[in-house]
């Protein structure tokens, strides 16, 4: 990965256009708090990508160049945690943005159908607000 980025970015900076890097990841979690992995997924799987768990495979990595010390991992872990926690609640107090926002900012030209997907949000909200009157 470190390879393919380190490429990417010379040839982007060479002005050689825009790179596409197809990074395969695996969603260790359930997709949603409904969702049950083990009726798609076999234990030999999860376990397969769990032995390249790249987080894992970097501490080893720590580890051998005796970078990496058990006790600094119980420190910072929980300071990890209360900043991830920090910035949810700060993200979840931005509030709702508006709807709009989607198409103001997705293109810097606008295709047609997602010009015909505003012009129908914006019929909408004129019929919304003239029957709340």
């Amino acid at each position: 990965m470190y390879k393919a980025l380190e490429e990417s970015v010379i040839a982007c900076r060479n002005g050689e256009g825009p790179v596409l890097i197809e990074a395969v990841t695996y969603r260790k979690g359930a997709h949603t708090t409904s969702d049950d992995p083990t009726k798609y997924r076999t234990k030999e799987e999860e376990e397969a990508w769990e032995a390249t768990d790249p987080l894992k495979r970097l501490k080893a990595y720590l580890k051998s160049k005796r970078l990496w010390k058990e006790d600094d991992e119980e420190k910072i872990i929980p300071q990890y945690k209360e900043e991830i926690d920090r910035q949810f609640i700060e993200a979840e107090n931005y509030g709702p943005y508006p709807v709009e926002d989607i198409f103001k900012y997705l293109y810097a030209e606008m295709p047609d159908d997602l010009k015909a997907q505003q012009l129908e949000h914006e019929r909408f909200l004129q019929w919304k607000s003239s029957r709340v009157k």
